[in-house]
């Protein structure tokens, strides 16, 4: 008997996404994401995309894009070229929207489908950031991060983002103390607590932080915490 299971990690998969995260403009009537199969074996790819409920099922979400082919064969050492589209223009045009991308591979069935051979396969699942962004913004991805006023409270750090755009921290420390990193929506505030518990940040301490550009690299700054 054969058994499937899935599993959500990048690290094992032989489906390579030719990007970290997409961004979609407002003005495009498309974006294209291509996969690569690294692999020795052909493998099926179904890819969607969600709004924020990894666990539900592709059928179970609706939403404004439509990606194609939602279902392909890949062979070893060739790609294929996905194509997200734009259904519904009802989207904030004062903020970024986020989405997340899914690309899961299923292995091909085991040949040898006896009774008696119990055989384990992996599906792995990747999953990545999707942004929308309208043209309306007037901030450029640039200088967002500069929008973000911070604050210390209650032993924490606090990121209040006065900009449209998503903003992903991975790196966040005063001095030697670093704060768990995270994602700060448009016009939103998030908490970070510092891995050292007993450290409290004071006003007027310098706060060196990296965020993702649109790229996929990090990109270093430094802010005052008042």
């Amino acid at each position: 008997m054969a058994a499937t299971l899935a599993a959500s990690s990048s690290v094992w998969a032989d489906v390579v996404i030719n990007t970290t995260r997409v961004v979609y403009k407002e003005s495009a009537k498309e974006v294209n994401v291509r996969l690569t199969n690294e692999g020795k074996r052909p493998l099926l790819v179904q890819s969607w995309l969600d709004d924020g409920r990894a666990t539900e099922s592709p059928e179970n979400i609706d939403l404004p894009f439509m990606i194609s082919p939602p279902v392909s064969r890949i062979d070893a050492k060739k790609g294929q070229t996905l194509r997200i589209s734009k259904m519904d223009a009802s989207l904030p045009k004062d903020r970024e929207s986020i989405y997340y991308l899914n690309v899961l591979e299923v292995p091909p069935k085991a040949k040898d489908q006896n009774a008696g051979n119990n055989k384990l396969q992996l599906a792995f699942r990747t999953r990545i950031k999707m942004f929308y962004r309208p043209t309306a913004l007037t901030v450029k991805p640039q200088d967002a991060a500069g929008k973000v006023e911070w604050r210390a409270e209650n032993g924490a750090l606090v990121a209040k983002n006065n900009s449209p755009y998503y903003l992903t921290f991975n790196m966040m420390k005063v001095g030697n103390n670093g704060a768990k990193s995270g994602m700060v929506a448009p016009f939103a505030t998030e908490t970070f607590a510092f891995d050292n518990k007993a450290f409290k940040p004071s006003a007027g301490a310098s706060l060196t932080y990296s965020y993702i550009s649109d790229y996929g690299n990090d990109v270093e700054g430094t802010a005052v915490i008042k």
